[in-house]
């Protein structure tokens, strides 16, 4: 009886303050680094309005869920709404108050100060997470190898492993396909791994880590078991850390590794109008997709460019490829075909090189040369001339009437043709508006990452800086790092002047 008596107190009390209008900020004391923070704001009562809130300092915040829940108790109605966010700090964080309106009213929440907690490598005799790379002292733009190992005992009922791709800040990010060898394996684990190709984009001390992975296992003790579904228990596992020394290459060069070049032309004589191929060919080890891209500006000639072939493999532990780009040159009289440079730092010599293409002398054939001739009117057509003179002054000139005429028929014709003009601007011009927006808007739009690369998968091989970010789009797991992706996306295509059809 007391116990009841109890539950009708509570009811109660719960129902004085729903009249009231109360709000509530619900938040954790503390969040590990890297993990998302999800808060929630309680509001009771009626007519309530929550706040719209997308940012928390510099931390774009989501909505996530809202339940509602709705009482009629003796014919007085109360509302409780919990509205959850999220979002993913990268320091100790203070979540502001925020003013909600209940009942005609504005009540606030209490501000609150998260602090962050370093993640630390888990230490267990059933799981093991470790990471590692081949080089902690790179330089800009040099290739590491980054390998990612989990093992976790035979014997533990695993359901799920729910792995996070993390983001790399700092570094362009190739996964590869081959699995991390494992030597000396112990037969009570199993092993899963990865491998990443990390190319360091700026110098500097740069972090890797720690990495985590959700281990989803049954409840064994669970009344549950018996069922089909059985409970489930999940428990976060975190990988060591490591820190990259970056340094600058020498003279800033851009390309690390080996490298050849080659140029080659299909002919050097031709006749006039008749075209030339000169193909340039790239082939060695290192950062291949840091190589520049080639253009011609040679004056006398029309110049046409194919796009460039990019062959790219890692084999034996070189991040391999060949870069090959071909031009059509149709000149209008003999010229030279400049040399071409490409300059990098051989890591094993420790020694910048330079390469250096032959230079070629094209000589065009069968141009002819106009001759300007000074030459007297023949008598007979001195007399033409005289002839047309006397006709001219023979001519009744126009009245005013006929000026006014023709010159009113003139400007008409006039106006009309730049009436035309401007509406065939306008038009090209509004195709164009109707070719390009529509893209944008759809990246803006979409909502998945499966979306987006649907939309510009076509682009690849088009921009290397392109390339970097539709890649960069295909490993984000990242709400807001998918966000961030796409303003750059719709950045870079349009400073590239990419243009994609409606």
């Amino acid at each position: 009886m007391i116990h009841n008596l109890g539950k009708i107190l509570l009811i109660i009390l719960s129902l004085h303050f729903s009249l009231l209008g109360k709000v509530i900020l619900k938040a954790p004391l503390s969040f590990t680094q890297g993990d998302f923070v999800e808060f929630q704001i309680v509001a009771s009562g009626e007519n309530i309005e929550l706040p719209k809130i997308e940012k928390i300092e510099e931390y774009s915040v989501q909505a996530l869920g809202r339940s509602v829940q709705t009482q009629i108790i003796n014919g007085d109605r109360s509302q409780s709404i919990v509205q959850t966010y999220a979002f993913k700090p990268l320091k100790d964080v203070t979540i502001p108050a925020f003013e909600v309106k209940v009942n005609g009213k504005i009540e606030s929440t209490q501000e609150k100060k998260l602090i962050m907690a370093k993640a630390e490598k888990t230490v267990s005799s059933l799981y093991d997470f470790e990471i590692k790379v081949d080089n902690t002292k790179p330089y800009v733009g040099e290739k590491v190898l980054l390998n990612v190992l989990f093992k976790y005992r035979k014997d533990i009922n695993i359901v799920d492993l729910e792995f996070q791709k993390p983001t790399f800040g700092g570094f362009w990010v190739k996964q590869l396909k081959e699995p991390v060898e494992v030597k000396d394996q112990d037969p009570r684990y199993h092993y899963q791994s990865l491998q990443f190709l990390l190319f360091p984009q700026k110098s500097g001390k740069l972090e890797l880590g720690p990495f985590k992975i959700g281990v989803v296992t049954l409840d064994g003790s669970s009344s549950n078991r018996f069922f089909l579904s059985g409970a489930t228990n999940k428990q976060v596992v975190y990988s060591n850390s490591l820190t990259l020394d970056v340094e600058k290459t020498p003279s800033n060069v851009r390309l690390i590794g080996e490298f050849e070049l080659e140029t080659t032309v299909d002919k050097t004589k031709v006749q006039a109008g008749e075209a030339i191929s000169y193909k340039i060919k790239i082939k060695g080890h290192g950062n291949m997709d840091d190589l520049p891209e080639f253009n011609l500006d040679v004056p006398t000639t029309t110049i046409y460019e194919n796009p460039p072939k990019k062959e790219y493999l890692y084999k034996d532990g070189k991040y391999q490829g060949e870069y090959t780009k071909v031009f059509s040159i149709v000149p209008s009289q003999s010229f030279t075909l400049p040399s071409i440079s490409l300059k990098y730092l051989d890591k094993e010599e420790q020694k910048v090189k330079t390469l250096q293409s032959k230079k070629y002398d094209i000589v065009v054939e069968g141009v002819k040369k106009e001759n300007t001739k000074l030459e007297t009117l023949s008598e007979k057509e001195t007399i033409s001339k005289e002839t047309k003179v006397q006709q001219s002054q023979n001519q009744t000139p126009l009245s005013l009437f006929e000026k006014i005429s023709y010159f009113l028929f003139g400007a008409g014709f006039i106006i009309v043709l730049l009436v035309l003009w401007k509406f065939f601007q306008t038009y090209k011009r509004t195709k164009q508006k109707e070719e390009v927006i529509p893209l944008y808007k759809r990246i803006k739009k979409a909502k998945t990452t499966k979306d987006l690369l649907g939309m510009i998968a076509i682009y690849i091989n088009i921009d290397k800086d392109l390339d970097k970010i539709i890649y960069q789009i295909e490993q984000s797991d990242d709400v807001q790092n998918f966000t961030e992706l796409k303003k750059q996306l719709i950045k870079v295509m349009k400073n590239k002047n990419i243009k994609g059809n409606s």
